[in-house]
């Protein structure tokens, strides 16, 4: 009885309590969709590559990326309130894969309500043999995008700025080249 009651939980907190649901394809583990019930946003589909110091693409790396809604934050509550980054909604784990490649489909963030910080994405690389950071992209021309965070983007090799280019079909895409660092620039 107890075993099953378990298992029941178990069940229910998979269900209930994990806002987003990143579909990975097996055959492809690389490439995943965070979709979350009852949210909209402008699709955005991330192509990346994740490169060693040495401009080689590294495959098997680990990445987590997070990133706000729509309105800038990570996973409301009720009451209006942030839980913060680690309970984000938007939020998937995959590998690169072949060539160093990840692929997600996603929607495009918000800056956070009420501050000057512009929208972006982080993404958490853990690769062997290099420091695990979070590498943060900014969009070109967003709003809120000012020489304070250009001056960022060009002093730590941890911050990009992407331009977002819109494909054929209408869908928002930028393309992430992320040259892993072998020392922390903090």
């Amino acid at each position: 009885m107890k075993k099953r009651q378990i298992l029941i939980g178990i069940f229910f907190f998979l269900t209930f309590s994990l806002p987003a649901i990143a579909q990975d394809n097996d055959s492809n583990p690389w490439k995943t969709n965070i979709s979350v019930a009852g949210k909209t946003g402008t699709p955005l589909i991330i192509n990346g590559t994740i490169l060693g110091s040495d401009g080689e693409p590294i495959e098997g790396t680990d990445l987590w990326i997070y990133h706000t809604d729509s309105e800038g934050f990570y996973a409301k509550t009720e009451s209006g309130n942030d839980r913060g980054w680690r309970h984000a909604d938007y939020s998937a784990r995959v590998k690169s894969g072949p060539g160093g490649t990840f692929e997600i489909h996603t929607i495009r963030p918000a800056g956070y309500p009420d501050s000057i910080n512009p929208a972006h994405l982080h993404i958490r690389i853990n690769a062997a043999g290099y420091p695990e950071l979070e590498y943060t992209a900014y969009f070109e021309g967003g709003e809120r995008i000012t020489g304070e965070i250009k001056s960022l983007v060009e002093k730590y090799g941890t911050m990009f700025l992407l331009p977002v280019e819109t494909t054929d079909e209408g869908l928002k895409k930028v393309s992430w080249q992320i040259r892993l660092l072998s020392k922390s620039p903090y």
